[in-house]
């Protein structure tokens, strides 16, 4: 026995209803909404925890002989070597 046109209009038409309602008595929030939330309380609670970035200290001293010594010549090398070791036999 065939269906006529109305009847399939109208079991169409309940399943769409049955949808519907379904999702409106659905108080169980679905995977995302809890990922999404439980996401935004995590953040939440890292950034309170969060420390604010320290200034960088620089180290570089414009005086330092050794500046550059990796691209001087072997004899260049040389002379700053022995003028430290001088300058700290010299010191002691």
């Amino acid at each position: 026995m065939a269906l006529t046109k109305f009847e399939k209009q109208s079991i169409i038409l309940n399943q769409f209803e049955r949808i519907v309602n379904n999702a409106k008595r659905s108080s169980v929030p679905d995977f995302t909404t809890r990922e999404l939330a439980s996401s935004a309380k995590t953040n939440a609670k890292f950034a309170e925890r969060a420390k604010p970035a320290a200034p960088r200290i620089s180290f570089y001293n414009p005086n330092n002989p050794l500046n550059g010594f990796a691209g001087k010549r072997k004899a260049d090398k040389l002379e700053i070597l022995a003028k430290i070791k001088a300058d700290k036999n010299a010191s002691k």
